[in-house]
């Protein structure tokens, strides 16, 4: 439970989309783009808990070259920064 918690706090929000199992999966993950990723991955794709366990079990991620991999990172931080100034914009 306090690694859910912490989970938490790293990412802000947790999409309502995945169930509790899902992230017990990710929990013990320690890269936090890596967490990411396969939480992208699962809302995507619709991965049930037994498929996203092999994914990880696979190592999918790691697999991932390092190209794809900061482009990933650096898409995420873009919508991230958009979404930020798109929120300061339309301020009341």
């Amino acid at each position: 439970m306090k690694k859910f918690y912490v989970l938490i706090l790293k990412m802000a929000t947790v999409p309502p989309t995945l169930s509790y199992s899902h992230y017990v999966e990710i929990l013990p993950l320690k890269n936090i783009d890596e967490i990411k990723y396969y939480i992208a991955i699962a809302e995507k794709k619709n991965l049930s808990i037994r498929q996203l366990r092999e994914r990880i079990k696979n190592k999918e991620y790691e697999r991932l070259p390092n190209e794809t991999r900061n482009k990933l990172i650096d898409n995420r931080n873009n919508n991230n920064d958009n979404k930020v100034t798109e929120l300061k914009k339309n301020n009341i």
